[in-house]
């Protein structure tokens, strides 16, 4: 897929907008084969290009990072690295940091994000609901998860 993308690139015949297609493709990829790094790669490559990177690649990468079980680059690329490339945060990669936090037992920053997200006017859903309750569970916090799912009603969310 490396191969395949720099080929491309070097080409030259693609638009810009079939370069970002074709780097979050590899991305994606790349963390379906665990490869983190490679994806973290092409991330910092968009940043020396005049391409322009979005949340969306940020949490493919992120995706990746986790995959490979690399969790604090994936966090490092949420938390710090979308506001340092003046990009906002959205519900996936909100939902995505949830999970990750959870992942290494964080649920203090887990209800952190879930308060951010009501404050920056981010509509919580029910991946994103669903995220905070898996790091309650792993977290072994479940007073708190039986909290957010009765506030699920207030930030209109179904609970199922």
């Amino acid at each position: 897929w490396l191969m395949v993308h720099h080929a491309a690139g070097a080409a030259g015949e693609q638009s810009a907008m079939s370069d970002i297609r074709s780097h979050m493709a590899t991305i994606r990829h790349s963390g379906e084969q665990s490869k983190w790094l490679g994806a973290l790669h092409l991330l910092m490559e968009l940043q020396d290009s005049a391409l322009q990177r979005d949340a969306m690649l940020f949490g493919a990468t992120a995706t990746a990072c986790d995959r490979g079980r690399q969790w604090r680059p994936s966090l490092e690329l949420l938390l710090r690295g979308l506001p340092r490339s003046g990009l906002e945060a959205n519900i996936v990669t909100c939902s995505t940091a949830c999970s990750l936090h959870g992942r290494i037992g964080r649920w203090e920053s887990v209800m952190g994000l879930m308060s951010d997200v009501c404050k920056e006017a981010l509509e919580p859903n029910e991946v994103t609901l669903g995220s905070a309750l898996a790091a309650c569970s792993q977290c072994g916090v479940w007073r708190l998860a039986v909290l957010l799912l009765r506030n699920a009603s207030h930030m209109s969310i179904e609970a199922s």
